[in-house]
């Protein structure tokens, strides 16, 4: 009998072992596809010179707003408490994002770029800047007000080299005849800052993981996504297979358009007579390098 007892016992205690193994191994994957997700978004934003502070804060937000949207009843909204459970933030800072504009607002200092936040004190600051908000120009050093006293306050725990680089390498400031430096540009710049360019993205990214994300939870009614891909394509025929996939989405493209165009114009003629839907498709192009 307590030979059995005890087999049971160790079978118990393997079981548990095991479950803790496969909740550890699920929760890493689960990391990992986040990370993969994150990676080019961070991209994103370092290009349109965004720092991680203000990313974060945009999670945080973003945060509240999916959780408002999960946990809403028809009866009543959630209130912050429960949201708190849900996101694992504090019930003050969903109380303060709930307050908050729908739009993001004015970041704080602290969550710039660590460039633009240099950038930001040089054009604000009374020490650096004249009342009318013009920067000074600066020595790099120097016991009174320089670059290098500037990036101190503003920049963290950065050489001010590694910042005076940065600046240098995005055009954003200029050296004057004395050697001494002078802002060119309000914020860093990587490429992608104009709004428009910002915002077809985003609404590209959005529309693509609405549907992924509505066909993993509601897989009756999915919506169609797929890919089709090879990495086994030839280096001398890429360029003959982006130009012949190119024309094949933008006629297919074409074609869409013409049928939904139709219903638009059925629409315009029998307003408020019918409800409608939004409906349309995306085609794209990706390249991974071997």
């Amino acid at each position: 009998m307590t030979r059995n007892i005890g087999r049971n016992v160790d079978r118990r205690r393997a079981s548990k072992r095991r479950a803790k193994a496969d909740r550890n191994e699920l929760d890493a994957q689960i990391r990992e596809s986040c990370l993969q997700l994150l990676e080019p978004l961070a991209g994103l934003m370092l290009r349109a010179g965004l720092g991680a502070g203000e990313l974060s804060d945009l999670c945080r937000r973003a945060y509240v707003v999916a959780a408002t949207q999960t946990l809403a009843t028809p009866s009543r909204r959630p209130n912050a408490s429960r949201i708190a459970v849900a996101t694992g933030l504090t019930r003050q800072e969903v109380a303060r994002l709930l307050r908050a504009d729908k739009s993001p607002g004015k970041f704080e200092l602290r969550q710039l770029q660590r460039a633009n936040r240099v950038l930001a004190g040089w054009h604000a600051d009374a020490h650096y800047a004249t009342r009318l908000g013009v920067p000074r120009s600066l020595p790099i050093s120097g016991s009174g007000y320089s670059f290098q006293r500037l990036v101190r306050t503003y920049g963290g725990d950065v050489p001010p080299r590694a910042v005076l680089d940065e600046l240098r390498r995005a055009s954003a400031v200029s050296t004057t005849a004395s050697g001494a430096i002078v802002p060119r540009r309000k914020f860093v710049e990587y490429g992608i800052r104009p709004q428009k360019h910002l915002q077809e993205v985003a609404r590209k990214l959005c529309v693509l993981a609405e549907t992924l994300v509505h066909n993993t939870q509601d897989p009756r009614s999915t919506l169609f996504e797929g890919m089709a891909e090879t990495r086994m394509l030839k280096t001398d025929r890429y360029p003959i297979a982006v130009r012949r996939l190119s024309t094949s989405a933008k006629r297919f493209l074409n074609a869409t358009n013409l049928y939904l165009s139709s219903d638009d114009r059925e629409a315009k003629s029998s307003r408020g007579r019918t409800k409608y839907k939004g409906l349309g498709v995306g085609v794209y192009l990706f390249s991974k390098p071997r």
